[in-house]
């Protein structure tokens, strides 16, 4: 989607896995599919996909980080989003170029 992050829930779910794609390439990418791949062979997830490739994270830096209380604030909003996914997961898959 345009955020970068797809969500896809099974309501009998043991795990939380959190698919994170790199790759500029997209359906070209082979680091994806060996993921997408492995991913498939893993039941009773609940599954969340953040494609970096798709959409870059900005830098977390001391501009941002004054500005998250206001509407420029999106930078810090998003990384906190994004710590969330990690604390929020059982396991993590990422699919780097190499």
């Amino acid at each position: 989607g345009k955020s970068g992050v797809s969500r896809f829930h099974n309501t009998n779910y043991e795990t939380s896995l959190l698919f994170v794609k790199s790759s500029i390439l997209r359906d070209y990418s082979l680091s994806s599919k060996y993921g997408e791949k492995l991913i498939k062979l893993m039941k009773n997830v609940n599954l969340t996909v953040r494609d970096v490739g798709e959409k870059l994270v900005p830098i977390l830096n001391a501009k941002s980080l004054k500005e998250r209380n206001s509407k420029d604030g999106i930078s810090y909003d998003l990384h906190m989003e994004l710590i969330n996914e990690i604390k929020q997961s059982d396991t993590i898959v990422i699919a780097a170029p190499m």
